[in-house]
């Protein structure tokens, strides 16, 4: 049994909690007070196959009684996600640092932020004149993308993929500062003026690349709108309400059937109603290719600097 022996210089900021990173992860900012115990802990351990008694389960994913969550990732590892904050890895032996990376800022982290009943948006987030503007939709459709062009054009990322939502003691919707590198494939790397083939490989499985940029301030800030990207013939900009604003909630939500079957089904839609009630949501509609990005930035920017 290997455990890994880790202290507080491997603490890490990880969606608003504080992660013992078990030396991964060294692209999210150190956590910035020595003082105090993780939230997290990841630790390399052996893994079950399964669990015992699974209150769900499918061939890559089971959740437990107790909330523990087990994850198969084929070529990678396997991931014990337990309630009282411990993350155990035990990598297969073709799993290489950057898939393991890549589980942990995905679906390792849509499991740790379910049981600590955030509110985590499928959201990409970039900061525009200081107000973060969320954009939210289904794998695919290119959040990544549309905030790397955005980041391109001078603006900040505060996070990508994820993004916490956190309501102040006054009741503003408030963004997380989440993980700060951009996964892109090589043809938007290339769109955005990266080069492709001077960024680092993020995960081989999927073969992204991955954009590093680093926060200098790691607190929340307000959340000026939310927009739910869409892909249409032309791209537009159309203010949403009512019930339109949150449904489908698998596409706002990031592995909202998890949460579900955590139990957070009418928790999760208090939220979303809450933040419908604070902020601003728009369908934000893009065409196929990446030919309209200047045009979908331009955009974006009346959002934060109506005209």
């Amino acid at each position: 049994m290997k455990v890994a022996v880790t202290g507080p210089g491997d603490d890490r900021c990880f969606y608003g909690y504080r992660l013992r990173a078990c030396g991964l992860l060294d692209f999210f900012p150190a956590w910035p007070d020595p003082a105090g115990v993780p939230d997290l802990h990841l630790v390399e351990r052996v893994v079950p196959l399964e669990l015992e008694s699974p209150l769900w389960s499918r061939p890559r994913l089971s959740v437990g009684t107790d909330g523990t969550v087990l994850l198969l990732l084929e070529g990678i590892g396997r991931f014990l996600v337990r309630p009282d904050g411990e993350i155990r890895l035990e990598r297969s032996e073709e799993g290489c640092r950057a898939d393991v990376e890549a589980a942990l800022v995905s679906v390792v982290a849509g499991a740790v932020l379910h049981q600590r009943a955030s509110l985590p948006l499928h959201a990409s987030c970039v900061l525009i004149d200081g107000r973060a503007v969320a954009i939210t939709a289904p794998s695919g459709t290119g959040k990544s993308t549309l905030a790397a062009a955005l980041v391109s054009a001078g603006h900040r990322l505060l996070t990508d993929d994820i993004c916490v939502i956190r309501f102040a003691e006054d009741g503003t919707a408030m963004a997380v500062p989440g993980a700060p590198r951009l996964r892109l494939y090589d043809d938007s790397a290339n769109a955005v003026g990266q080069g492709s083939k001077t960024l680092p490989i993020a995960g081989t499985v999927r073969d992204k690349r991955g954009w590093d940029r680093p926060l200098t301030d790691h607190a929340p800030l307000p959340l000026a709108a939310i927009l739910r990207l869409e892909r249409a013939a032309t791209a537009g900009l159309e203010r949403l309400t009512g019930v339109s604003a949150i449904n489908p909630m698998q596409d706002i939500i990031y592995r909202a059937p998890l949460g579900l079957r955590l139990g957070r089904g009418r928790e999760l839609f208090r939220g979303l109603t809450r933040l419908a009630d604070k902020v601003p949501i728009y369908r934000l509609t893009r065409p196929e290719g990446l030919d309209s990005l200047a045009e979908l930035v331009q955009l974006i920017g009346t959002v934060v600097r109506p005209t």
